[in-house]
């Protein structure tokens, strides 16, 4: 049986709209589960409302094709937000010393605008204190939503964008923040953060955002500012055993450049042997099994600029073993991981060995979990680059304690 040149066409258009629809619901999904710790009893006593400007610097991962000059430079824009003190009435609450949560929605005017547009966000966040003083405190952050972008990659009108090609992407921020009270309702706000954004290899090309930025401003609290609620974590955990962990996910990548790219799907089988440090953190050792094509078709494109089909890499080329460390950091049903990892097995056409990971998963039960996690790794000019978006589903095995 053949196909002609419109049969063609219209099976790339109509997977096209499979995959918009695909990465639509998940997008949803995520928004979703990010979004449940923090719907709850929002609009309490210490609640405050946030404003912040945001001044920082864009490190494009590409530079302009004619002339090669930088695409860097500075970015501007504000937040607006809700963030309020835990009242210790649920458990994890109660470790972490009353953290805070927030929502906030930043708007982001991006360097070279006809380019890269503006970036809005939607962002759940938590904050754990980790230095307390009378009058003020320092703590760290941790954001993840959703993200539109307004222009996107184009061959024709836009080619320069090689960092975004969807509307919708996740986004990713950690910050350091400074708070300090300046009188009984308002608090100053000072952070330092790095933000990223992708679609997780759902289109291409997809170098992403890698943006530094600081923010500067003010909390509005309802009542007053509540640092005499404050308490101390109780983190300290006895006689804890080791325990195993492990999911399936998968992850459908798009992997190529504009002018000519591939779509397929990525297995990946992970297990790990964690062991708790206090009552909120795990660390231990992890080894990953890969289904994947990628290795061969990242090295011809790179080394010998020959764009191979999926076909035409074998199946024993496509499986990779990689091994590192893992930790978990557990907020409620929710835990947020960050690993590092080394490929071990087949190295033949393995261009970068290192690799990263991180996510979140969501404990339906006690021992069964789901989860989305991007993997990804630096380039050689220490920018990230993220590989692909994987859903995954899981379980752990607790010895009896």
């Amino acid at each position: 049986m053949c196909f002609s040149h419109t049969h063609f066409e219209f099976l790339l258009r109509y997977s096209k709209l499979i995959t918009s629809m695909l990465k639509a619901k998940l997008f949803l999904f995520f928004l979703i589960l990010t979004t449940s710790l923090f719907a709850q009893d929002f609009f309490k006593e210490n609640g405050a409302l946030r404003f912040n400007m945001i001044y920082g610097y864009n490190l494009a991962t590409n530079d302009i094709w004619k002339g090669h000059k930088s695409m860097n430079g500075p970015i501007s824009g504000f937040e607006i937000g809700y963030s309020k003190f835990t009242s210790r009435s649920k458990h994890w609450e109660r470790l972490y010393g009353t953290p805070r949560i927030g929502l906030s929605f930043q708007t982001i005017l991006m360097n070279k605008p006809d380019t890269f547009g503006t970036c809005y966000s939607l962002l759940p966040n938590i904050e754990f204190r980790v230095i307390t003083l009378p009058r003020s405190e320092v703590s760290a952050k941790i954001a993840i939503g959703g993200t539109y972008v307004t222009r996107l990659f184009d061959e024709k009108s836009n080619f320069d964008n090689r960092a975004i090609s969807s509307h919708l992407n996740f986004g990713i921020e950690f910050s350091a923040s400074y708070h300090h009270e300046i009188s009984n309702r308002v608090e100053l706000n000072i952070e330092g953060s790095f933000f990223h954004v992708s679609n997780g290899n759902f289109s291409i090309p997809n170098g992403g955002y890698n943006l530094f930025y600081g923010k500067a401003g003010i909390n509005y609290f309802f009542d007053e500012v509540p640092y005499l609620k404050r308490r101390g974590t109780y983190l300290k955990s006895f006689k804890n055993k080791a325990y195993y962990t492990g999911y399936v996910s998968y992850a459908y990548r798009n992997q190529g450049t504009f002018a000519g790219y591939r779509q397929y799907s990525v297995l990946t089988l992970h297990q790990s042997v964690m062991k708790k440090i206090n009552k909120i953190s795990n660390i231990g050792v992890g080894l990953d099994a890969f289904y994947d094509p990628t290795s061969k078709l990242n090295y011809y494109m790179l080394y010998k600029d020959k764009e191979l089909f999926v076909s035409d890499v074998k199946e024993n080329e496509k499986y990779h073993v990689g091994i590192g460390l893992c930790y978990e950091l557990m907020v409620g049903k929710l835990t947020i991981p960050m690993e590092c990892y080394e490929y071990i097995y087949d190295l033949k056409y393995v261009v970068n060995p290192t690799y990263i990971r991180f996510g979140l998963k969501y404990n339906l039960f006690k021992n069964f979990f789901v989860g989305g996690f991007v993997k990804g790794g630096f380039d050689k000019s220490m920018k990230f680059e993220s590989a692909y978006m994987e859903f995954a589903t899981g379980w752990s095995i607790y010895r009896n304690r």
